[in-house]
Order: C-alpha cells, then sequence, then structure tokens
C-alpha cells in the first residue's frame, strides 16, 4: 500500500463561535481525500464531521488529521479536545482509542417538531 503524498489545509469559516474547517489533500492526484472540522467553545475543542475517502483508509491519515486539528486547538489555548462518533462507529471507536481517547457516556434527546 502506497503512502499518499498529502496535504492539510485548514480554513476558518466563523469567528464567534470559531469553527475551522480542515481538508487533506492527496497532491498526486490533486483530490480532497478527508476532512474534518473543529468548533471551539471557550477553552473546548470539538472535533466534527471526520471523514476519509475508502480508498485511503487505514493508512493512517485520519490519524495525521486528529493530531493536526489537536495541536491547532491546543496553539490556540484549549485545554480539551473532544472527539465523538455514532455508537454503532466501531472504526471510529478503535482509532480513538488507539489515539489514548477516553470514552464518555453521552445522552441525547431528539427534539420533536410538534410536541414535547
Amino acid at each position: 500500500m502506497v503512502k499518499p503524498n498529502i496535504t492539510i489545509m485548514d480554513i476558518i469559516f466563523n469567528k464567534k463561535p470559531k469553527q475551522i474547517f480542515f481538508i487533506v489533500t492527496n497532491q498526486d492526484m490533486f483530490q480532497p481525500i478527508g476532512y474534518c472540522y473543529l468548533n471551539i467553545v471557550g477553552d473546548q475543542a470539538y472535533l466534527r464531521g471526520l471523514w476519509v475517502d475508502e480508498e485511503f483508509r487505514r493508512r493512517k491519515i485520519a490519524t495525521r488529521l486528529i493530531n493536526r486539528v489537536r495541536r491547532y486547538a491546543k496553539n490556540i489555548g484549549c485545554t480539551n479536545f473532544l472527539v465523538d462518533t455514532h455508537p454503532k462507529n466501531e472504526l471510529a471507536k478503535s482509532l480513538f482509542r488507539k489515539m489514548g481517547y477516553m470514552e464518555l457516556v453521552k445522552f441525547q434527546k431528539e427534539l420533536a417538531v410538534n410536541g414535547d
């Protein structure tokens, strides 16, 4: 498996709340192969929407992207870096565990359009 020549770029969307989009491009093929975005609320950094093209998975691209985003958050003064995924996404959960992230319990309730 050939390691792709990648570049990770960041683009600031909004200043308040701060949102930064990170995109991974394959320089050899001039195509996007991954992305995520980061929300900054106070000193909390929330990684959202992590995705890597299936063709490029298992090549440490997600790990490199997460580490790049985490360094960015740390450099701007964040003290916590939070990631989340769907409870059934075993691939993402495995990645986060391998990277040393602690699993937390989260609760959610759907908001009904017409009702309680």
